[in-house]
């Protein structure tokens, strides 16, 4: 095989028969697919999920409970809208919910990456059988195309075409009408490269390089500023997935296509280490910057490293929940200060994380990088689905009295149905990692592990976290010496016992480090680890009076009902915890509190929920504070509930799936951020915005909208329902430093009868319409 110098120095490479790896490729040691190489020193390679055999527990089940699903899926109706781009007539009708949109297409490059991956993790043909036909439809659209493109975007030449004509109007996740083409092209682009570096199956490099030229071509005479204009819409992992077109073909053009992403306005505050993430949305930017992550393997820039690292540590120190999900309503809020709802941490994001975590910890295996992984594994990754349905959330909602609402098998194809489909056919990835000499046990997972270098099988038995043990048993042929890396995870600060063959190890290292052990491993050889899991509670960034209880890495729930008011623990804050929660007898990962007011609840793992309400946070205050604030407390929770009651629609303006949601429309708008983190739109000029929301058919409803009370007269404008006039509003600038909510009464006969209206906001010449911080359709009192 050649070897391929990189762009900024050369590596070594040996090929090796029968390995493979995935999308947004992390090096494997002795990698055959690629001809380019890293240029930095790889520490820790991941082992690829080939080696790896899930065993009985808790992520077997998800997987097998994802594979009913994906083997339920109909490649043709994935297909569908590919065969009309392409001039065939459909096999089968298209699929509803994204697919059926501009969207179309997206799910079933995540499709291709999941049975990839799942071919991978089990060997099983009947899935390969499906993948090479997927495959060979596309070569067929892609070749009665005849320029390389191939997509399921309808319309799509016209869109390309205005682009390098500089017609580029974006706005937010949409551009020129379209709503963001590029991220729905990564995931084909990534599905394709996963095929190739999953399964080997040819047809599907020559696709994905097929493709990657017609970008090249496509796109090689639009300037920088066009390209950042164009950038400005959601990308996805466009650089990553041409990145790893680069590596596997050596194509300086992808090399350089790839660098076309680069999105000036948010990489470079990272790469000066300035977090300006506040009000960005954020699964927006995490793919991008694994991509630069990616980029760092192949050239060794230290600023890729620094931007990546930066990155990694900013979010997960001021943008992260309890349970390794970030965001509030898909976007980042000001560091430090998280806030509550039920459109809390995506799971998109955490997939993404995960991915940039898997690259750190190849660059430095410092058990920081798995103590995430391993929290967000549980606590997300896993309490996304329902394992006996299979389906997955979205958002993982950590309000107080949330539930998980969960996909539907054939009408919902959100984006994180397609991150949901490989999510849980991916667990071992992670689980051990590998140097020349070397293997790393990152994660207590049931699986055995074929160690087909060193020509090693071990088998890790463990119930954790059911159990607080893990044991590994060693099988090989011959005797060798190598160091085992066995992760001491920060959670465990009431002790770490190892023992080999019976005999206790001596441990020097503390919590949240690698303990090696060096030695003549033989046949047979047994080692057991044993980690007791403690309770703790973490405070909410932002807001010393909410906490999160956990057992080890493992988040509980509160088991609630709806309406219970909210439950408040008296109790002093330095007082130990013991005191607060106690065992229950319902399993051993079960607990109840102690102090709760009105009530105590019932604490369980928040991966096992799977119907009913919970709570994650929970209030805390001393008796002589909650004697204080007791009254307004209970007043605005009574507020709340009456909100909530009443209001049958809420659109929240400046993120962008709300927007997307509510067919947000406008010219001449302007967005932002308001105090708290609060975004805004308004139009200027004479323009207007609008959004669709729901009504009641059968009763009369108000329209609230909320502004920030220093806008005054510049504010001029017109409220419509259905095009039919409701109100015409001046602001008067009276509320100087908070926000107000106005009521707008909406007339029954414009609401009679149907499901939905279009708002409108006009605003008058020379003056704005709007500033609005939200909109609500609510039950008239």
């Amino acid at each position: 095989m050649k070897l391929i110098k990189s762009a900024v120095c050369i590596g070594v490479m040996v090929a090796l028969t029968g390995r493979i790896y995935a999308q947004n490729y992390i090096p494997l040691l002795n990698e055959k697919r690629m001809e380019v190489i890293p240029c930095i020193e790889i520490q820790a390679y991941p082992i690829s999920i080939s080696e790896v055999r899930l065993l009985q527990g808790p992520f077997k089940a998800a997987m097998e409970a994802d594979r009913k699903w994906l083997m339920s899926l109909q490649p043709d109706r994935f297909l569908h809208r590919f065969h009309e781009n392409a001039g065939f007539t459909p096999k089968a009708p298209m699929y509803d919910g994204w697919e059926d949109s501009s969207q179309s297409g997206f799910s079933f490059g995540h499709y291709l990456s999941a049975m990839s991956m799942l071919y991978a993790a089990t060997g099983d043909n009947e899935l390969l059988g499906r993948i090479e036909y997927s495959i060979n439809e596309i070569r067929k659209c892609q070749l009665a195309i005849g320029t390389g493109y191939v997509a399921a975007i309808p319309d799509g030449d016209r869109l390309w075409n205005e682009l390098v004509a500089d017609k580029i109007e974006p706005g937010g996740s949409w551009i020129n009408g379209f709503w963001a083409p590029w991220y729905n092209l990564h995931k084909l682009w990534s599905g394709f490269i996963d095929v190739y570096l999953y399964t080997g199956v040819e047809t599907a490099k020559t696709v994905a390089i097929e493709l990657t030229d017609w970008a090249c071509d496509k796109f090689r005479d639009m300037t920088d500023d066009q390209w950042q204009r164009m950038i400005s819409c959601e990308t996805g992992g466009m650089n990553d997935a041409l990145y790893n077109m680069y590596a596997i073909t050596g194509n300086l053009r992808y090399l350089q296509l790839a660098d076309k992403f680069y999105h000036y306005s948010v990489m470079e505050p990272l790469s000066q280490q300035r977090d300006e993430l506040n009000g960005l949305h954020a699964n927006t930017q995490i793919p991008k910057v694994t991509g630069i992550a990616r980029s760092y393997e192949l050239r060794g820039r230290e600023k890729d490293k620094t931007i990546a690292t930066f990155f990694w540590n900013t979010v997960l120190k001021k943008h992260t929940y309890c349970i390794g999900g970030n965001s509030n309503y898909e976007h980042f809020g000001k560091p430090g200060e998280l806030f509550l709802s039920d459109k809390t941490t995506e799971t998109c994001n955490t997939y993404n994380m995960l991915k940039l975590t898997g690259h750190l910890f190849a660059w430095e295996p410092k058990a920081e990088y798995m103590d995430y992984y391993e929290r967000a594994l549980y606590n997300h990754i896993l309490a996304s689905q329902n394992h006996e349905t299979g389906m997955v959330v979205y958002s993982l909602p950590l309000a107080y009295a949330s539930f998980k609402e969960f996909s539907t098998p054939e009408h919902s194809f959100w984006c994180c149905v397609g991150t949901g489909f490989e999510n849980h056919v991916k667990y071992a990835e992670g689980i051990y990692s590998e140097s020349e000499n070397d293997l790393y046990i990152n994660l207590f997972v049931a699986s055995r592990l074929n160690w087909r270098r060193k020509g090693m099988i071990i088998e890790q038995q463990t119930e954790f976290p059911e159990s607080d043990k893990s044991s590994l048993i060693l099988r090989c042929a011959k005797s060798q010496t190598l160091t085992l890396h066995i992760r001491y995870p920060q959670w465990a600060t009431t002790g770490y016992t190892i023992k080999v063959n019976d005999k206790i190890q001596e441990i020097e290292k503390k919590p949240g480090s690698y303990i090696s052990l060096n030695r003549l491993w033989k046949d047979g050889d047994k080692i057991e680890i044993e980690m007791p899991k403690s309770l703790h509670k973490e405070v909410l960034p932002g807001d010393e009076h909410k906490f999160a209880f956990l057992n080890g890495p493992i988040v509980l729930a509160g088991e609630m009902d709806l309406d219970e008011r909210k439950i408040v623990f008296l109790e002093k804050k330095d007082s130990e915890l013991r005191d607060w929660i106690q065992p229950s007898n319902r399993t051993k990962t079960s607990f109840i509190t102690k102090t709760g007011f009105p009530k105590n609840v019932e604490l369980v793992p928040l991966y096992k929920k799977s119907d009913g309400h919970y709570s994650v946070y929970f209030d805390c205050y001393e008796p002589s504070e909650w004697e204080q604030i007791r009254k307004q407390y209970e007043e605005e929770d009574k507020f709340l509930r009456e909100q909530e009651r009443r209001t049958l629609d809420y659109f929240r303006p400046n993120e962008q799936q709300p927007e997307t949601d509510h067919r947000f429309r406008g010219e001449n708008v302007e967005r932002g951020i308001g105090a708290s983190s609060r975004k805004w739109c308004q139009a200027y000029d004479g323009g207007n915005f609008s959004f669709e929301m729901k009504v009641d058919p059968h009763a009369p409803v108000d329209l609230v909208l909320t502004y920030w009370g220093d806008d005054g007269a510049d504010y001029q404008f017109d409220i419509l329902i259905d095009d039919q006039l409701i109100s015409s509003e001046v602001l008067t600038g009276s509320c100087r430093g908070e926000y107000f909510d106005k009521e707008y009464a909406i007339p029954f006969n414009l609401t009679q009868g149907k499901s939905e209206v279009v708002v409108t906001l006009h605003a008058h010449r020379w003056k704005k319409a709007g500033r609005i911080f939200g909109g609500r359709i609510m039950l008239r009192k």
